[in-house]
C-alpha cells in the first residue's frame, strides 16, 4: 500500500518559504546599504591644504589640539616673552588640556601671506552635549603665523585662547 504525502497544515511548503528567503535578504541588504551611505555623507571630509602653507599649519596646530596632543602643539608655536600669557610648556598645558574635551568643527574665513608672515582666519565652532538644539558656539579667530626656516609657527593671536 502506498501512502501519498498530502500537505496539510503541519507540513510546511518549502517552495513558498525559499521564495521569500531572497526578499527578506535583498531588504536587509538595503537597508545596511542605507545606512552606510548616510553615515559617509553625514561626514564631511576634512579640507586638505597645501602641506606647507600657512593653513596647513594652522590645521595642525588645531587638530593636534583636538587630539589631546599638546606638547605637539606647542611645539608649533613660538611665543615672545613680551606675551601676555604664561608661555611655559606648562602654562600652556593649562591653558589647553582641556579643549580636546569638546568637539570642535574650524571652517577657514580667509588667509593672507606676504613673505614670511601670514595671517589665517577660522570659525572654531564649539560643540557642548546638551539636550538644547543650539548648542554650538563659534568664534571667529586670526592666527599670526611666522615662517622659519622653511616651517610656519603659530605666534598669536595675544590671547591664544579658543573656546
Amino acid at each position: 500500500m502506498a501512502v501519498s504525502a498530502i500537505p496539510t497544515e503541519a507540513t510546511p511548503r518549502v517552495g513558498r518559504s525559499r521564495s521569500i528567503s531572497p526578499l527578506i535578504g535583498a531588504v536587509s541588504l538595503l537597508i545596511i546599504v542605507g545606512v552606510v551611505l548616510a553615515f559617509i555623507g553625514l561626514r564631511r571630509p576634512t579640507a586638505a591644504y597645501p602641506l606647507h602653507s600657512p593653513q596647513r599649519a594652522v590645521q595642525t596646530y588645531l587638530d593636534r589640539l583636538q587630539s589631546g596632543k599638546v606638547d605637539q602643539a606647542y611645539r608649533m608655536t613660538v611665543l615672545t616673552p613680551d606675551y601676555p600669557a604664561d608661555t611655559s610648556l606648562a602654562g600652556f598645558h593649562r591653558q589647553w588640556d582641556s579643549w580636546s574635551q569638546t568637539s570642535h568643527r574650524i571652517t577657514l574665513v580667509r588667509s593672507n601671506q606676504s613673505g614670511g608672515l601670514a595671517s589665517v582666519t577660522v570659525d572654531v565652532a564649539a560643540f557642548t552635549p546638551t539636550d538644547l538644539p543650539s548648542s554650538e558656539q563659534t568664534s571667529r579667530v586670526t592666527f599670526t603665523l611666522e615662517r622659519l626656516h622653511g616651517t610656519w609657527y603659530i605666534t598669536g593671536p595675544s590671547d591664544l585662547y579658543i573656546q
